[in-house]
């Protein structure tokens, strides 16, 4: 919900079957009416969803538009989701749908992603690996694969259980103070020493995490 000096901006649009060229056609004469653009990119160009990213010159540096339109879909959120909840200009042929957390929750099938990760946390050996070769890139990079981030999914199906997939984004707002706070010093290596040292915390806690019984298995 925060809005500061570094926010984006981010559109979606659904249209009726052949409105994607009047629809962007319209969003280009609104941006050349308030300036130049240094910024004009395609993204995504597909027969039902087309993805343009723009940016004023005149505009601060963070202030870039994402602008996404859908043929034939809509847009779909969770009841009571404090993580997403869309800002609704207007919808006239409800293409905004809400669903039942009950309803993702089975959908995501939650205890086979936690599966998932202990097949990552048995696979972290490479980490160890890498640092008795005394290799910190490789060490590094494994370290972030098979702990790092199955660390960060195993937070996630705790406390945002609706969004495990959601990674670093906004990670610092969906976790509690002392939980970043501690992820935080596992980012931070600057020798194999470090290195070694964040491996063995982060691979007790990614195994206490998968041994608890976490909200996502409720």
């Amino acid at each position: 919900d925060r809005v500061d000096a570094y926010s984006d901006i981010d559109l979606c649009a659904a249209l009726l079957p052949g409105g994607m060229d009047a629809a962007e056609g319209a969003a280009r004469a609104a941006l050349r009416a308030l300036g130049e653009r240094d910024l004009d990119l395609c993204y995504v160009n597909e027969p039902n969803q087309r993805h343009l990213i723009f940016h004023l010159t005149a505009s601060p540096a963070h202030t870039i538009l994402d602008l996404v339109f859908y043929i034939g879909c809509g847009s779909d959120f969770i009841e009571g989701d404090a993580v997403e909840r869309p800002l609704i200009l207007f919808d006239r042929s409800g293409a905004v749908r809400f669903h039942p957390a009950a309803e993702q929750l089975a959908a995501l099938n939650l205890p086979a992603r936690r599966q998932a990760l202990r097949g990552m946390l048995a696979q972290s050996s490479r980490v160890d690996k890498y640092l008795a070769r005394g290799e910190f890139i490789e060490a590094f990079g494994y370290y972030r694969r098979y702990l790092l981030e199955p660390l960060i999914e195993a937070l996630r199906l705790r406390y945002t259980p609706l969004h495990p997939d959601y990674g670093i984004v906004h990670i610092s707002r969906h976790l509690p103070p002392a939980v970043t706070a501690r992820l935080e010093r596992l980012h931070q290596a600057v020798n194999l020493a470090d290195l070694a040292n964040n491996a063995a915390q982060a691979r007790a806690w990614l195994t206490d995490e998968l041994d608890s019984n976490s909200p996502a298995d409720n």
